[in-house]
């Protein structure tokens, strides 16, 4: 079954109120959260809620080391989370904190890149 954006956007609004509760701000535009050149939607499937994000980063990830070259500040990754909180803690990580790759809290990836 394809994601539809109304499942994407109902994702976006409970990850909001999940993060509103714990006094931090979040908003949405179309169901992707985002911030100063950093995005990221998710949505659920199969029991897990998978991910989609990207953005400008200043440390190249490790796995990348060898493509150094090729590396101009530019992350995605995609992957999935076991809950919504878990999903939160991924948002307040990459959109509030700013965090690099590396310091992520534990997701499962399926993808990523460098540009």
């Amino acid at each position: 079954m394809a994601t539809t954006l109304e499942e994407i956007e109902s994702v976006a609004t409970e990850i909001v109120d999940l993060a509103h509760l714990r006094g931090i701000n979040l908003s949405t535009h179309g169901g992707v959260v985002l911030s100063d050149e950093r995005l990221i939607f998710l949505w659920h499937k199969d029991s897990a809620v998978h991910y989609n994000l990207q953005g400008r980063v200043a440390l190249l990830p490790d796995q990348f080391r060898d493509s150094a070259c090729e590396f101009h500040g530019f992350y995605n990754e995609a992957g999935t989370i076991l809950n919504l909180e878990q999903a939160v803690d991924l948002v307040i990580a990459w959109i509030v904190d700013r965090r690099e790759v590396h310091d992520f809290p534990l997701r499962k990836v399926r993808s990523c890149g460098i540009g």
